[in-house]
């Protein structure tokens, strides 16, 4: 986190009143918002605690709730923030502060879906019981500069990379089990090449995506150019990739 930087104070009174608009920009908002020992999301909690429990509910207070959502607090958090609140401080001055907090978050506004283990399990039957053919899975990282890496309530890495897992082993016995199904039949092959190590023809059929999915290796009587449609009947199967003959 930067440095936090107010001008507020010399704006407003730098030359009514200096020494007022030297403690507001230098002080609070220098010493005080930069000291580390809390940090600045907390801090930002605190000081609508503050301001609502003292009543001040004009745009100051609007203010620190727009500084608390861009520290990272969620709408569920102020919410509850408010709502502790509002049992010591007043339940009116509650009513006050939500109606400012509903001008800066939306209903749910800051976290990402959560998903606790009853809903991943519940994720693995669904998978098991749509049978779904191709489904891509990886664990959740955070990308510099989008809406979801400031998002919270994320699930710690090592748990996004074990479920990450058991998803991937559910879902290569789903695959294992359709490329089973896809024994004798014939499906069209669109060829990519000749592979030397294979020493048999490669390709892919509607069902395999490039560079993501197994390929087809399949053996003919003449030569199948790269690019060209051939119908492939497939014989075995094995770690994703099918292998056939051609059918003509």
């Amino acid at each position: 986190m930067g440095k936090i930087v107010q001008t507020a104070g010399r704006a407003a009174l730098g030359t009514f009143a200096p020494e007022f608009a030297h403690f507001n920009d230098d002080v609070l908002f220098g010493e005080n918002w930069n000291n580390a020992d809390i940090d600045v999301k907390t801090r930002s909690i605190i000081t609508v605690v503050a301001l609502m429990a003292s009543g001040i509910t004009d745009n100051s207070l609007k203010f620190h709730l727009q500084n608390a959502k861009a520290h990272g607090v969620t709408q569920k958090e102020i919410a509850a923030v408010i709502t502790h609140t509002a049992f010591y401080a007043g339940w009116p001055k509650g009513w006050v502060v939500f109606n400012l907090a509903k001008e800066v978050w939306s209903d749910g506004e800051g976290d990402l879906p959560y998903e606790d283990e009853a809903a991943f399990e519940e994720l693995c039957a669904f998978l098991q019981e749509v049978r779904i053919e191709r489904a891509g899975v990886f664990p959740y990282s955070p990308e510099e500069g989008t809406p979801a890496a400031k998002m919270l309530n994320r699930v710690d890495t090592a748990e996004a990379e074990r479920r990450a897992e058991l998803v991937v082993d559910v879902q290569s016995r789903i695959m294992d089990d359709f490329n089973d199904s896809r024994m004798g039949t014939v499906a069209e092959v669109l060829c990519d090449g000749f592979d030397q190590e294979a020493m048999q023809f490669v390709g892919r059929s509607y069902a395999e995506s490039p560079d993501i999915d197994g390929r087809i290796y399949f053996t003919a009587d003449h030569e199948v150019e790269a690019g060209e449609f051939v119908p492939v009947r497939i014989t075995g199967a094995m770690d994703g990739e099918l292998t056939g003959e051609l059918a003509e």
